[in-house]
């Protein structure tokens, strides 16, 4: 009984809800011609009601030590660079080294290389 009574209910109050008028809509605003003076800059200074605006790059990545392998972000912005330098992407590790888009690395263990491993942007060590 109670299942009859609900779903007319809930489809008046769908139907009742469908039928409202919207008000008119107001008049869209006259917007004025671009100024030939550029923009000033926001002010770098926060106060309580504006926030502090940073415009400033951002931070280089830190400096790894003499004998750590490159992080992921190191060696993501080196291959970036070079694709962007050279129009394709690294084809190793070492002409990455050789041209200088990353510092030396530390020398892999006995038996082992390094090896470049484009897709993850990361430094995989395999079987010589």
């Amino acid at each position: 009984m109670n299942r009859a009574l609900l779903v007319p209910f809930t489809a008046g109050i769908l139907l009742a809800a469908c039928q409202k008028e919207l008000p008119p809509s107001a008049p869209l605003p006259i917007v004025k011609p671009p100024s030939s003076k550029p923009p000033a800059a926001p002010s770098a200074e926060a106060t309580p009601d504006k926030p502090r605006v940073n415009f400033e790059p951002s931070q280089p990545l830190a400096a790894r030590e003499q004998n750590e392998l490159p992080g992921r972000d190191e060696i993501y912005e080196a291959t970036r660079k070079f694709g962007m330098d050279h129009k394709r992407q690294a084809s190793s590790l070492e002409e990455l080294l050789s041209k200088g888009y990353l510092n030396p690395i530390p020398p892999a263990p006995a038996g082992k290389k390094y090896v470049l491993n484009q897709r993850g942007a990361s430094i995989m060590v395999v079987d010589r």
